[in-house]
């Protein structure tokens, strides 16, 4: 978890490290990837973002705080309840 922790902001700046197996880019060619065409920030250029980003999300990023998702309770009574006054 705490190695996952880091994927998000990791990910918006093109390292997909600590992205999952199933995200299908891990699995991509160079090639296939140029052909995406898709925008990432560079750690580089955006230092200040990226260091903004990283600051930000290193309190929720401990063991004690990722450990507090990880409550044995069950939300789907929650949730049920949540739909029903949706509707």
């Amino acid at each position: 978890m705490l190695e996952a922790s880091k994927a998000p902001v990791e990910h918006l700046f093109d390292n997909h490290h600590f992205c999952s197996a199933w995200y299908k880019c891990k699995t991509l060619t160079s090639e296939q990837k140029e052909k995406q065409q898709q925008y990432y920030r560079d750690v580089n250029k955006d230092a200040a973002l990226y260091k903004q980003l990283t600051d930000a999300v290193v309190e929720f990023s401990t063991k004690e705080r990722l450990l507090e998702s990880c409550h044995p309770f069950d939300t789907q009574t929650n949730e049920a309840m949540n739909m029903l006054v949706m509707k």
